[in-house]
């Protein structure tokens, strides 16, 4: 038996070539499309960026602004001023103040001293006006008995307190040596206060009783 679709190209091949050739096409197989050899497709990923680096800040705008200058004690020259210069300087100084506290009980066992020996002179002298009254009340059942004269009690007194005053103005010359290494306003013998000398003594005694306060804190 024939195969009717040869027949059929037969017919149109005579009728057409041209038809003929394009039913051959189609009659071959067409080839089928095979891609190059890919890896297989990765999933999308963005790669990883490290996080940008802060820049560091002028440390002139983050850096706290330096606390100011400590002013020269010897440039203070009120008290007002000389307060607020020692509440904030020397409250705060542990050193400073244990000096302080030093110099202070140093002052006090010299006063305490003198006036221990001035209240010794004055017992002495009690007892020897006591003495010189018997020897005088003995003297005169003695008609022909030499007068004694008792030693001038009063001009003894005078002269040691005069040396003790000669010894606190040392005193005083030590302890403003030591103020002064300290940094204490006020207590500079070179400064003009523009004060008389009781107004600068004064404020002098007002200040060392502040100072005097912070170290009784310091201790308590």
């Amino acid at each position: 038996m024939s195969d009717p679709q040869a027949d059929l190209f037969r017919v149109l091949a005579q009728l057409n070539p041209a038809i003929t050739q394009q039913l051959q096409q189609f009659q071959q197989p067409q080839p089928q499309f095979h891609p190059p050899d890919a890896p297989p497709p990765q999933s999308l990923q963005f790669p990883l960026q490290p996080p940008p680096q802060q820049q560091p800040l002028d440390p002139r705008l983050t850096a706290k602004p330096p606390p100011p200058a400590r002013p020269d004690p010897r440039t203070i020259v009120t008290l007002p001023a000389a307060n607020r210069y020692v509440s904030r300087y020397i409250a705060s100084s542990a050193e400073t103040l244990t000096a302080l506290r030093a110099l202070k009980r140093w002052q006090h066992a010299k006063e305490s001293s003198w006036y221990a020996a001035r209240q010794a002179l004055i017992k002495r002298h009690k007892e020897r006006s006591e003495s010189d009254a018997k020897l005088a009340s003995l003297l005169q059942s003695l008609t022909q008995a030499p007068t004694v004269k008792p030693p001038d009690s009063e001009k003894e007194l005078r002269d040691y307190d005069r040396s003790v005053y000669e010894k606190q103005r040392l005193m005083q010359k030590e302890i403003f040596s030591e103020m002064n290494r300290l940094q204490i306003p006020l207590f500079y013998q070179t400064v003009n206060y523009g004060v008389d000398e009781t107004t600068l003594n004064i404020w002098r005694r007002r200040l060392m009783d502040l100072l005097e306060d912070l170290c009784d804190d310091e201790v308590a």
